[in-house]
């Protein structure tokens, strides 16, 4: 009975653990599509790429208008119409800075 009871608080607590980590990731979904999208543009230095487990990624380095320098992931999509030297937009939620879905197309016109 008493390896029994173990074995059931062990399940248990492995559920409140899914639960509070399920729970988190919510709360940090909410967050973020509540944070007001603000347009932000830069510079794009160059482009790169970044290997991982899953694969080669694109990246684009840009450099801000406080004069630093970001590597960011990016699709080919977006980047299509960029090149070095252009503006490229971007959006800034919060602490975190994606390419805008435009990219570098309002360069275009």
């Amino acid at each position: 009975m008493d390896s029994l009871w173990r074995s059931m608080l062990g399940e248990w607590k492995a559920a409140l653990a899914l639960a509070l980590i399920a729970l988190a990731a919510i709360i940090a979904a909410g967050s973020r599509s509540s944070t007001p999208a603000l347009p932000e543009v830069a510079s794009v230095v160059r482009f790169g790429s970044h290997a991982d487990e899953i694969g080669n990624h694109l990246t684009v380095i840009v450099q801000l208008q406080d004069g630093s320098t970001q590597e960011m992931w990016s699709t080919p999509v977006l980047l299509r119409a960029c090149s070095v030297g252009v503006t490229i937009h971007l959006v800034r939620r919060a602490r975190s800075l994606e390419v805008d879905s435009t990219g570098c197309l309002q360069n275009s016109s």
